[in-house]
């Protein structure tokens, strides 16, 4: 972050994709900007908007807005929405989205949605890294134990909610293993929705039951790519804001709450 590779300087870098945070990449931009081998040359932000520069981001309020409509048509009333403070611009999005769909089911998202902020264990409930969950021995690591017990302890102090939608799907694996210490079972107790579909949760058959909404990883790639190359060839365009539809995807992690089942 404090100091930029020799190719910059050599002048080798005809443009830059990034993927960071803004108050990340604002720092590095303007190194950039001041930098006499750089200077104007394009800079194109992946999946969250960054003033002064292009970008390719993903439909997230509605990736949302679906993933909560899909659980309140469902009879769900209560939602609870994890969110990752380091990524405000992704989750003030999906927010929007989950109370547009609470309003329009005429439900006060003051009082239905429920926002968990995530814990800050580096490499873990956002990382599909298998050593967060347990270490090679079979232990649970201390951080994450305390994780889980935070979770834990928010649940069992909110028992009206009924669905859970994580920031991705390792967060909602994440949420699993809570569930299952609490004795709640998915769908039957507790409906939940992740987000990517990238990383499965299974049955013992193997299938892939989480419920998610898919967002184009690979499309916006492409169009990253895309962008940036217009925008080499081509200096005097205009920056890009593109955002590309998401598709929420139903499996078998979602399903009406227990009351409305008949349970």
């Amino acid at each position: 972050r404090d100091a930029l590779p020799l190719p910059f300087h050599r002048g080798d870098v005809d443009a830059l994709i990034g993927m960071m945070a803004p108050y990340v990449f604002y720092p590095l931009q303007t190194k950039l900007r001041d930098l006499p081998t750089f200077d104007n040359r394009p800079i194109l932000s992946l999946m969250e908007k960054v003033r002064g520069c292009s970008s390719v981001c993903a439909d997230d309020q509605r990736g949302a807005y679906d993933a909560a409509s899909h659980l309140l048509a469902l009879g769900h009333r209560h939602l609870l929405l994890f969110v990752d403070p380091e990524q405000r611009q992704v989750e003030n999005s999906r927010q929007s989205g989950v109370s547009q769909a609470l309003c329009e089911f005429d439900l006060n998202p003051a009082q239905y949605l429920h926002v968990y902020t995530l814990p800050h264990i580096p490499g873990t409930w956002l990382d599909p890294d298998m050593t967060a969950f347990t270490t090679a021995d079979g232990e649970v690591p201390p951080a994450e134990a305390d994780a889980r017990h935070a979770l834990a302890t928010y649940l069992q102090a909110h028992p009206e909610i009924t669905a859970l939608v994580a920031q991705n799907d390792t967060n909602a694996r994440h949420a699993w293993y809570v569930l299952n210490a609490l004795n709640l079972r998915v769908p039957e107790d507790m409906s939940l929705i992740g987000f990517d579909d990238t990383d499965p949760i299974t049955d013992e058959h193997g299938r892939n039951i989480l419920t998610s909404v898919r967002i184009p990883l690979r499309q916006i790639g492409q169009a990253a790519g895309r962008c940036i190359i217009r925008h080499v060839e081509n200096p005097e365009l205009p920056e890009e804001d593109l955002v590309l539809p998401v598709e929420l995807i139903i499996r078998a992690s979602t399903a009406p709450p227990r009351a409305m089942s008949g349970e």
